[in-house]
């Protein structure tokens, strides 16, 4: 990637040989490439953190985090509609490819149908539907681990507090 944030990596370009069979070659270093976009363009965008001036501290923003979880959950959500319109829309029982007539069309209106919902063997996670479930998945990860630093963070800060305060007496903070 030349450092555009806008441009999408190449998948060619991306990921270890020897993947498993079916696996979109170089998707883990892909998601982990759109990962580190996403979160460099949204802390631009909403500043969820920084470092400070010795390069070592982090003050987070709590609430920009949590920001970011709800639009995530927002994209999960959309996600799911996607996949209930391509269910009502691509699931069909005679596309129309001759299907009633013709054994072969009949057979490759089935494995068009599986590759929508699944079914005739062909894992979940090869489908558009799996596919889509797993785009929310990781919607829905990446919002859970934002609201679990938020908490964290605001823990950390709250038990660091106390303790500079009861050391100091009369200095509160």
């Amino acid at each position: 990637m030349s450092g555009d944030h806008n441009e999408l990596p190449n998948f060619a370009q991306v990921g270890a040989e020897g993947t498993a069979p079916g696996a979109i070659p170089g998707i883990d270093a892909w998601k982990k490439q759109v990962d580190n976009i996403v979160l460099t363009a949204w802390n631009e965008r909403h500043q969820i953190g920084s470092v400070g001036a010795n390069g070592k501290t982090l003050k987070a923003n709590p609430e920009a985090m949590r920001g970011w979880a709800a639009e995530l959950r927002d994209v999960a959500a959309e996600f799911d509609d996607i996949a209930d319109l391509a269910l009502r829309t691509l699931v069909v029982e005679f596309p129309g490819w001759g299907e009633q007539r013709i054994p072969s069309a009949r057979a490759l209106a089935d494995k068009f149908m599986a590759k929508v919902q699944g079914g005739q063997g062909i894992d979940d996670a090869n489908t558009l539907v799996g596919h889509l479930a797993a785009h929310r998945n990781w919607a829905l990860s990446r919002a859970d681990m934002l609201d679990r630093c938020a908490l964290a963070y605001e823990g950390q800060e709250e038990a660091l507090t106390g303790t500079l305060n009861s050391i100091g007496g009369e200095q509160q903070l």
